[in-house]
């Protein structure tokens, strides 16, 4: 039985049926928030943080963390429940996710040589590829 609703109103899952709702903004939004809170972290101001300034106890950059992990939760549960299978479910979110995580780890151990921070090239490199191989395997396992 579902639930009694008034005339006219509508569902918070109404709304996000589709990609072209406000979450991603609302998401954008919260980071900003985390950004400029770093801003007056890293300048040694971050008293003078407006947040801060009219509630102590609070900051954007905690708020921002917040709101995005809320909104983001929501997202995820909304994909889940999209699918039949958990299986699906997971494989969606690995091809989501692994390619920016591989793409920023590279670009990292790149960094970190080119800087010279120490960073043995090939022993990354290896390591990367046995977890790539690793991943590889999991989606395909999960799709047959």
């Amino acid at each position: 039985m579902s639930p009694a609703r008034w005339p006219g109103s509508t569902r918070l899952g109404d709304c996000t049926a589709g990609r072209d709702n406000d979450m991603q903004l609302l998401r954008v939004l919260a980071a900003a928030a985390v950004l400029l809170f770093h801003c007056y972290a890293l300048t040694d101001h971050w008293t003078d943080e407006p947040l801060w300034r009219a509630a102590p106890p609070l900051n954007l950059g905690a708020l921002g963390v917040e709101v995005f992990f809320v909104i983001s939760g929501f997202l995820v549960t909304q994909s889940w429940l999209a699918r039949e299978h958990l299986a699906s479910f997971a494989v969606a979110r690995a091809l989501r996710i692994y390619p920016a995580l591989v793409a920023a780890t590279i670009l990292t151990v790149i960094a970190m040589a080119a800087l010279g921070l120490g960073v043995d090239v090939r022993t990354v490199s290896k390591a990367g590829a046995r977890v790539c191989a690793g991943l590889l395997w999991q989606v395909a396992q999960a799709r047959s």
